[in-house]
């Protein structure tokens, strides 16, 4: 099979996506149930008990558990290589999940880190 530390590289690619999944999704929660136009006021309750913002949070904490076993299986020096991954996954979910405009020198900047 594969050596160690690439099996550590890829989970810790995949933590680093559900990473910036949750944190979406956290955003996502904040988005969907802030301030409504008309008047002002928040549309619901304490943000920490919406059903997005606890997946997005459980997301997290389990994407930190991800890393800490890529952590014990791969050297530090190469997986800081791989910490620009989770800019890349937040631009695009956010772009698809929250519908944030990527203008063109956020785009490069972005192909850019993978390069």
């Amino acid at each position: 099979g594969l050596p160690a530390w690439v099996q550590g590289a890829l989970i810790c690619l995949f933590g680093s996506t559900l990473t910036a999944l949750g944190l979406v999704l956290q955003k996502f929660s904040h988005t969907i149930s802030g301030p409504s136009k008309d008047d002002g006021c928040t549309r619901s309750g304490a943000y920490f008990l919406q059903k997005w913002w606890i997946l997005g949070f459980c997301l997290y904490l389990a994407a930190q558990v991800i890393n800490m076993v890529s952590m014990a299986m791969t050297p530090q020096v190469v997986l800081s290589c791989l910490g620009s991954w989770t800019l890349v996954c937040n631009t695009l979910f956010a772009h698809i999940l929250l519908g944030e405009q990527v203008c063109r020198a956020q785009a490069a900047a972005v192909v850019s880190l993978v390069v």
